[in-house]
């Protein structure tokens, strides 16, 4: 409905019926982003197949019946799926997971018909409740460059670059990070890492080994849950481990974050 000069106010201005007709249209669309509780998202429940439920209660993440994949996953990075859901999920959407009653982020990293691939948090126990799609995705891209492996260090951000990145959202997790370096060490391989204020992200000791040139690495599910929180405020940095001659050069660093 828009206002009138009659109803359900009178306004007598012409100009100031339309400022009025603008706020009312921009406050019915402020209705259609967010539930009548104020919680963002679309609150109308929909279903694909009867294999999709969500989004519901003001949330944007949609919700995969528990009928539809097998709670015990197959390792730490693959559940089977029991219904085709490749026309929904899509590789590269943010995942939300319950385990041990626990949730967990991560990413879809490949989706088939009777198999989810997983990175970012581990499945380290049978799936309760699986969403996808939700939050924001953030993608970091940070370049090294020069010689970044002529000595081991924790804090390349800060000693190469000069510089420092703060995270300044809200909580959020760093679920993926992937290493590529130009050129990588010529004697024994190097590793690379991330550190969230100043904690491992990686479970693997010393992070990614780089063992090629202009190579992609990534940390698949090896990410330490109990560091891939980020808080405003803390400082996101780049690690190196030195372990030949020292003349890896060129690092470049992405790090995909969920804000849920």
């Amino acid at each position: 409905m828009a206002f009138t000069t009659v109803a359900p106010w009178a306004i007598g201005d012409a100009t100031k019926k339309d400022w009025f007709d603008v706020l009312l249209a921009n406050d019915q669309y402020q209705l259609v982003e967010h539930g009548t509780d104020g919680t963002h998202g679309i609150i109308t429940p929909t279903s694909v197949n009867g294999a999709l439920v969500s989004p519901a209660g003001g949330s944007l993440w949609a919700q995969v019946p528990t009928a539809s994949f097998t709670a015990a996953p197959v390792n730490t990075y693959q559940l089977t799926m029991l219904t085709d859901m490749t026309a929904t999920i899509k590789a590269g959407m943010s995942l939300k997971y319950s385990i041990g009653g626990v949730t967990y982020y991560g990413q879809v990293s490949v989706i088939a018909a009777g198999l989810l691939t997983v990175r970012g948090a581990p499945l380290r126990g049978s799936v309760t409740a699986l969403y996808y799609g939700g939050g924001t995705l953030h993608q970091l891209h940070i370049l090294i460059p020069g010689l970044y492996e002529d000595a081991s260090n924790t804090a390349l951000i800060s000693t190469d670059l000069k510089s420092n990145l703060p995270w300044n959202f809200k909580t959020s997790y760093a679920v993926y990070f992937s290493m590529y370096s130009k050129t990588h060490d010529s004697g024994t391989h190097g590793q690379a890492s991330v550190r969230i204020n100043g904690v491992e992200l990686c479970t693997l000791a010393g992070g990614l080994t780089i063992a090629a040139d202009a190579t992609i690495y990534g940390s698949q599910i090896y990410i330490n849950t109990a560091a891939y929180d980020i808080n405003p405020g803390e400082l996101i940095e780049v690690t190196a481990v030195k372990a030949g001659n020292g003349d890896a050069s060129d690092l470049t660093c992405e790090l995909i974050i969920i804000e849920p």
